[in-house]
């Protein structure tokens, strides 16, 4: 059985960010979800960078420099700043929903994209192939908990996002030797179905929690 909310007024809100009426009652309460969320990557992507920055100073300081200064971990950084100035953007005045919408696709394109970089120009033998696709399953999930969307448009969201994460890992599984029938394209087909699958599973939470 589907749950509804408590208080008709706020499932009447919700309804409407499926039916995606130009209410003001909707869009705020799209804006402040929106802010959640993006406030939410922010945090996770700052923790990430300064938390690596402890754990190579503390277990391989002898790395530290060649660890901060390669791509990945400039991306990192530049991701963080970068979600940290939408974020600011989305909380002051108010935005219309069609540019709360591009804010909300845009940032779920641009985490996808910075990952897929990272994973590529990742350095080889550490069978970092898989880390685009958890970045991918911890994004799309909070967002569709998150963010009022229809199943279809989460849909569209997470599939504009696979391209990019399966590339970086296909890169990446070039990078080292193969072991085994573990095979670039294999590698990369089978990190693809995860891709599709978080996707559905995201389009069925947006369902259930927002209709």
């Amino acid at each position: 059985m589907t749950s509804q909310p408590a208080d008709p007024y706020l499932h009447n809100v919700i309804r409407r960010a499926s039916d995606g009426s130009d209410t003001d009652d909707f869009q705020r309460f799209l804006q402040a979800r929106i802010a959640l969320f993006v406030g939410t990557m922010t945090a996770l992507f700052t923790g990430l960078y300064f938390g690596g920055v402890v754990l190579i100073a503390l277990w391989a300081p002898s790395w530290f420099v060649a660890v901060h200064v390669h791509p990945a971990k400039i991306l990192n950084g530049a991701l963080a700043l970068g979600l940290f100035g939408v974020w600011r953007f989305v909380r002051r005045g108010t935005r219309s929903i069609g540019v709360l919408r591009a804010v909300d696709f845009g940032t779920v394109i641009a985490i996808a994209a910075c990952a897929s970089v990272g994973v590529a120009t990742a350095p080889s033998g550490y069978f970092l192939e898989l880390s685009g696709l958890l970045v991918l399953v911890v994004v799309l999930i909070l967002r569709s908990a998150i963010v009022p969307s229809t199943a279809p448009f989460t849909l569209a969201v997470g599939f504009a996002c696979v391209p990019l994460i399966v590339t970086g890992s296909y890169i990446q599984a070039n990078t080292r030797v193969q072991l085994g029938f573990a095979s670039p394209q294999l590698v990369a087909t089978g990190i693809g179905i995860w891709c599709v699958v978080t996707t559905l599973t995201a389009a069925m939470v947006s369902r259930e929690i927002y209709g």
